[in-house]
């Protein structure tokens, strides 16, 4: 799994399933790591609503509670990714 927007500079997105990409790990480690400007412009171009959101949540803060964390772990478990997507409070946010 690759994050688009790193994780360091931007740990509010880390369990924003928008900020995911999976790769296998040679594209991942050889391409995405090696040449990301080749790799963020591809990303633009292949998802520009993505982008776009991103470009925006990227400085929305979310504080997690220890409950959050245990709903995102069972969201994961169960493969329900809609819950793993900023909260509706914070889409209605990027949307101004």
């Amino acid at each position: 799994c690759s994050h688009v927007k790193s994780i360091g500079a931007y740990p509010n997105l880390r369990f924003d399933i928008m900020n995911v990409l999976p790769m296998c790990s040679r594209h991942h480690i050889w391409w995405w790591h090696d040449e990301p400007t080749e790799s963020g412009n591809w990303f633009k171009e292949k998802y520009p609503t993505r982008w776009e959101y991103l470009k925006k949540a990227k400085n929305f803060t979310r504080r997690f509670r220890i409950e959050d964390l245990e709903e995102i772990r069972e969201a994961v478990k169960n493969k329900d990714f809609n819950k793993l997507v900023l909260p509706k409070e914070a889409l209605d946010i990027l949307e101004d």
